[in-house]
């Protein structure tokens, strides 16, 4: 008897954040944004308190496993803004730590976050290094959940450390790209674009 597959052969690939391999999997929808959100982020991004690559993303992928791999920097006291992802995320700290609710997550520690799971996290102190796995080719849809109270005390924290941000990500400036608009849905499904002022 014999089997039958239909694995296509695959090759040995190396990447690096300056020599990223992007297949076509990972597309992102604009992030669902509410007023307060369209309000806030303008300033939140002209901060600079993070930077992202993608790393990997499986060439040979398929929309049910599409193998993808993102580093994230984030600066120092960094507050990520409450929300969460059409997808489930994987991720691994590689430096510095994150306060997730009430627990620290060190280097050589992760957190598992499942699909339109809410949540939030900062970076600690000196910053952090997080990795971040995805194993899907659907494309994936953010969705901003957070308060007026927590965009000012978000904004808050943007304003006390946007110049330690622009020395701590200077280095990084190479191959990290700032975006200077981006496309976002509203509540009613309206599609909008937000310029970005640095």
């Amino acid at each position: 008897m014999s089997v039958q597959t239909s694995a296509r052969r695959r090759r040995l690939q190396l990447f690096s954040r300056t020599k990223p391999v992007r297949g076509d999997g990972l597309e992102m929808k604009p992030p669902v944004w509410d007023q307060a959100a369209v309000e806030a982020l303008p300033e939140f991004f002209a901060g600079g308190g993070s930077a992202e690559v993608r790393l990997f993303v499986d060439p040979d992928g398929t929309e049910d496993q599409c193998l993808s791999l993102l580093w994230l920097k984030l600066g120092s006291n960094y507050q990520l803004p409450r929300h969460s992802h059409t997808g489930d995320c994987l991720y691994y700290l590689v430096a510095g730590q994150v306060l997730l609710g009430n627990q620290t997550v060190g280097v050589g520690e992760g957190f598992f976050v499942p699909s339109d799971a809410p949540y939030s996290y900062s970076a600690g102190p000196d910053g952090a290094e997080v990795l971040e796995f995805r194993g899907t080719g659907r494309p994936v849809q953010s969705r901003v959940r957070e308060s007026p109270a927590g965009w000012k005390r978000i904004l808050e924290g943007v304003r006390a450390n946007r110049d330690r941000w622009v020395r701590e990500f200077e280095p990084y400036s190479r191959w990290c790209r700032s975006a200077t608009a981006v496309d976002y849905t509203t509540t009613t499904g309206e599609r909008r674009s937000l310029a970005i002022k640095r």
